[in-house]
């Protein structure tokens, strides 16, 4: 158990907004992602998003906002209350459950690995989270006891928004009743005069103050200043989502799409829609959703009547940033396989369309328009936007060990993303990036950063395979050899068309070879190509 101290993240409320020393309910979370990802983003300013403490798989832990401040992690209000399992929430349908919680997030996946159960490293980071709340709430409410309605988890407030939070069925595999035998153990001993240290070990908390998360720096994007047509509010609203956009980008769509999208639905975050229910690309609420929705009137448009308004359920979302992160998991949709990989923003900007994703019959060119008029496409050309001061500040003996040399892994290595892995914070990426193999490019301790074609989201060397130390020499192609595009290639099809250069960025494997023309495992790359137009990946 290692206790990295206090990084007080900006996102809280001072106080508790009149539930001062009335805070009674302690709420269990599991991060979906990487302990330093989910660190990260809870300090960010953008995400809206904090917790009281945050546990590592390892033991290690650390404190976001202090007990008697407002974390911003089980938010909820009347349009939700329907959503609680829990008693004591539903008895307070008009105050927000932020005010009287106390929050703890708990890295790992509820679909995965331990399946959001606590590793026994976690449960010993627990009992000095649970010592120190519990110590807070007596000394207000000597009365107070653990039970299943005051230790909950996530999914007892947002039952439909968060069902597998922190693990799957409501909680179901969760220690629950060892965590409550423990913290009430602590209690009995506590109050009999008694030293409860043998319950819970008593832990002391440097504080350690660091600088809040900066505002993202974008002095260095040319493309996002007054002189490419935003001015006014615009600004802020893409400054705003950018961060969202960036982190979803391993599902393989294009940002400047993406972002002329939420531009043109929204009237640059205007729209009654995006302000009301943080919805930015007008996805409805369809049978898939089990969140909350939000009903209002929508303009549609049929080539038999023209123009229409009808009523319509749309998907709500408690921050912006979320609105972001579904719609990129709505657009994995098979009806929207076409758009997943390409580089064009005026090709992706039609497929969208011809896919269906929105009626009016004008929206490819409006998009372009949007993409072209505010210089968007630099999103797509520059990579990543440069965030300052976002990652934990912790003392440089808490940094993680090399474990990808540990792995027998290094700077060039080949490798492959395990089917099934997520990003370093959680993302489940686009199909293809399971067909690949890469190059790792660098890494610092578990967080490896890979190459090429749009894997700019880094992995856990755990979810790597090792495939070699370097890239093979083969003394000649055969089905299996790694290979790259030459420049200047053309794809073997009538008419011959060229190799677009984004494509000879890669490396391939050759998934079929019939005499001179082979096919790649890349997708989207589904044109033959001749082996003279091919090189060895050494």
């Amino acid at each position: 158990m290692k206790d990295l101290g206090f990084k007080r993240s900006p996102n809280h409320r001072s106080g508790r907004s009149g539930w001062e020393n009335k805070a009674d309910i302690i709420v269990h979370h599991v991060t979906e992602g990487a302990f330093n990802g989910a660190v990260s983003w809870l300090c960010n300013t953008l995400s809206q998003a904090s917790a009281h403490f945050v546990t590592a798989k390892d033991g290690s832990f650390i404190q976001l906002v202090d007990l008697a401040n407002t974390a911003w992690c089980n938010g909820n209000g009347p349009t939700t209350i329907g959503e609680a399992l829990n008693s004591l929430v539903k008895s307070r349908p008009n105050a927000n459950a932020n005010m009287y919680t106390f929050s703890i997030e708990n890295e790992g996946w509820s679909y995965k690995d331990n399946f959001g159960v606590p590793t026994g490293a976690q449960r010993e980071a627990l009992r000095a989270f649970h010592k120190r709340i519990v110590d807070y709430i007596l000394s207000y409410n000597p009365k107070w006891r653990a039970s299943r309605e005051t230790v909950i988890g996530h999914c007892h407030i947002r039952s439909r928004a968060k069902p597998s939070c922190p693990t799957a069925n409501h909680g179901e595999k969760y220690p629950w009743d060892d965590i409550i035998t423990e913290i009430n153990n602590y209690i009995d001993l506590k109050q009999g005069g008694k030293n409860p240290e043998s319950i819970m070990e008593s832990t002391s908390t440097p504080v350690v103050e660091v600088t809040p998360p900066a505002t993202p720096d974008y002095s260095a994007w040319p493309g996002i200043t007054k002189h490419n047509g935003m001015k006014g509010h615009q600004i802020p609203f893409v400054l705003e989502i950018a961060p969202a956009m960036q982190a979803s980008l391993d599902k393989g769509i294009l940002i400047s799409v993406r972002m002329a999208q939420a531009i043109l639905e929204t009237g640059w975050g205007t729209s009654k829609l995006a302000k009301e229910a943080n919805n930015l690309f007008g996805v409805k609420a369809d049978n898939r959703w089990q969140g909350p929705v939000y009903n209002t009137q929508t303009g549609e448009w049929s080539a038999h009547v023209g123009s229409y308004t009808i009523n319509a359920p749309f998907r709500a979302y408690d921050t912006k940033a979320e609105s972001v992160l579904d719609q990129a998991e709505f657009l994995q949709a098979p009806r929207y396989a076409a758009i997943i990989g390409d580089k064009d923003y005026k090709s992706v900007a039609k497929k969208i369309k011809d896919a269906g994703y929105a009626t009016d019959p004008d929206y490819t060119s409006k998009l372009i328009s949007v993409i072209e008029t505010n210089s968007l496409h630099w999103f797509d050309t520059l990579g990543s936007i440069p965030i300052k001061n976002t990652e934990p500040q912790v003392p440089e003996s808490n940094l993680p060990i090399d474990t990808v040399a540990a792995a027998g892994m290094k700077v060039g290595s080949v490798v492959r993303v395990k089917q099934g892995a997520t990003t370093y914070d959680g993302r489940s990426p686009a199909a293809f990036v399971y067909e690949h193999v890469y190059q790792i490019s660098s890494y610092s301790g578990d967080r490896v950063v890979l190459d090429s074609h749009g894997i700019n989201s880094p992995y856990n060397v755990h979810d790597l395979i090792l495939i070699g130390a370097g890239i093979p020499s083969e003394p000649q192609m055969k089905v299996g050899s790694l290979v790259k595009i030459k420049p200047g290639a053309k794809w073997s099809v009538t008419p011959e068309k060229d190799v677009p250069a984004w494509a000879m960025a890669s490396i391939y494997r050759i998934d079929q070879l019939d005499g001179t023309k082979a096919l790649l495992n890349k997708d989207g790359i589904n044109s033959p190509i001749d082996t003279k137009f091919l090189m060895l990946a050494h």
